[in-house]
């Protein structure tokens, strides 16, 4: 082969090359864009399903938080009401027990006085028991 033919050939070989190249290179960057795009199509996507579920599951936390809520007040308000009635059934036997008591303590002390009246009576027919002096000049007499 001559060096003109050669360098012919060269030359069509090296501009069918660089088109290649060139095409090459732009079906890359091509490539690469379209590779892109979707992915932030994608991470759009993603992001969009993570925040409605994310929105789903705050809801439905929200709703049994509610529900637990007021489950609780229900019971809070069932043990107060509960606890009050027991407060003031307490009470009321308290005070019967205070007026049991008081008539146990009022009987007690009819029972008492009574018992010294009678030892009174007793000690003054028998003539014993302690004298009280008229006036402070007997009590001399009777000691000398």
């Amino acid at each position: 082969m001559d060096p003109e033919t050669a360098t012919t050939v060269l030359l069509v070989l090296g501009s069918a090359f660089g088109v290649m190249f060139a095409t090459m290179t732009t079906l890359l960057v091509v490539s690469i864009r379209v590779q892109y795009r979707e992915s932030k199509e994608t991470r759009e996507y993603v992001v969009v399903q993570i925040e409605k579920a994310f929105g789903d599951a705050m809801a439905t936390l929200g709703d049994a938080m509610g529900a637990l809520r007021l489950e609780f007040n229900e019971r809070l308000d069932s043990r107060f009401d509960e606890l009050m009635r027991v407060i003031e059934h307490n009470h009321q036997i308290s005070e019967l027990q205070h007026k049991a008591t008081q008539k146990r303590l009022d009987r007690l002390e009819a029972g008492v006085a009574e018992t010294r009246e009678r030892l009174a009576r007793i000690e003054g027919h028998l003539g014993i028991g302690s004298r009280q002096p008229a006036d402070p000049g007997e009590s001399d007499s009777d000691a000398a």
